[in-house]
């Protein structure tokens, strides 16, 4: 098997593509193609800083280091973790973050929710307070943490390690489940609607979990590889098994799904919702853009603190 572009020894043959490349090729195809999508959909301009979210995964980690590729002599880059207080696995994966920050003299912001916001993940499992499921409260901490010190940091846009096979997973889920608001606000770039939001985006939104993990690897990238010890078989993890049998048997049949959700389901849900948008308010407690009179963030707080 030979690489498609120089004719030396192949690493790696993508199926969706029939590409065969070496490993350098490989690497400059990947950067490239991450490249294209941020042109494609307009997600950084020249004057941007850039902030990273950064968990210390694979796919955050392998963000960080593309990017440092295409902007070296331009846009300005920080990084961004969330120290969310779970036993160990959150200093284990701050340490990976520090590294790799260090390796790509990149400064590095780590938020303990802790000594912020006085509680944790692992406080917030354990409280009978609180019936949400774990997962959802991560996500919950991590988006509004990101955001409030994303603009601290003076930061003009906001990137997460989303990949193809999670964005296309959630994209089935939302379909099936009919979450109308979560398909007219998906996609790899949300704009900031507000002063008091970030714009967010996602690089990788083209490139498959298979693709940063070859990339992370022929890179010496380092990244954590212990799962959180609350990661549990989500729903969403139900449908990744339905697209990658998908893929299985119609190569390119994700990257088609999510170009053509882009092209033309989103336009036309969102055409289709003019007259249904809820109203935009400010919380009460921290003044963050919220439907609620509190948003979900501070209720939270308040339930661990005991005031509700």
């Amino acid at each position: 098997m030979k690489c498609k572009i120089c004719g030396e020894s192949a690493n790696i043959k993508l199926d969706y593509c029939g590409l065969k490349l070496c490993k350098p090729h490989f690497i400059e195809y990947i950067q490239k193609r991450v490249k294209r999508t941020i042109k494609r959909y307009q997600m950084v301009r020249k004057e941007d800083t850039i902030a990273v979210a950064l968990s210390g995964g694979k796919d955050s980690q392998a963000l960080l280091h593309i990017l440092k590729q295409i902007y070296v002599d331009s846009n300005k880059l920080i990084g961004i973790h969330i120290d969310l207080g779970i036993n160990d696995y959150s200093q284990e994966s701050a340490k990976f973050v520090r590294i790799l920050c260090d390796e790509l003299e990149v400064p590095v912001h780590v938020i303990n929710i802790k000594e912020e916001y006085n509680f944790t993940i692992d406080n917030a499992k354990k409280s009978k307070k609180i019936r949400r499921p774990i997962c959802g409260i991560c996500g919950l901490v991590k988006r509004y943490v990101l955001n409030v010190f994303a603009r601290k940091y003076k930061a003009d846009v906001l990137a997460t390690g989303h990949v193809m096979d999670d964005e296309v997973s959630v994209l089935l889920s939302n379909l099936v489940n009919g979450n109308f608001e979560q398909l007219i606000r998906g996609g790899p770039f949300l704009p900031s609607d507000d002063v008091s939001m970030v714009a967010r985006i996602k690089p990788l939104y083209e490139i498959s979990e298979l693709e940063t993990t070859l990339y992370s690897h022929f890179n010496n990238i380092p990244f954590i590889e212990i799962t959180c010890p609350y990661d549990v078989k989500a729903t969403v993890s139900s449908y990744k098994q339905v697209t990658n049998k998908l893929e299985e048997m119609q190569p390119g049949s994700r990257y088609l799904l999510l170009r053509n959700y882009i092209k033309i389901y989103k336009k036309a849900l969102k055409d289709y919702n003019t007259e249904i948008q809820q109203e935009l308010c400010y919380c009460k407690v921290c003044g963050g853009p919220t439907i609620r009179d509190i948003c979900a963030f501070c209720s939270l707080r308040k339930k661990m603190e005991g005031n509700e």
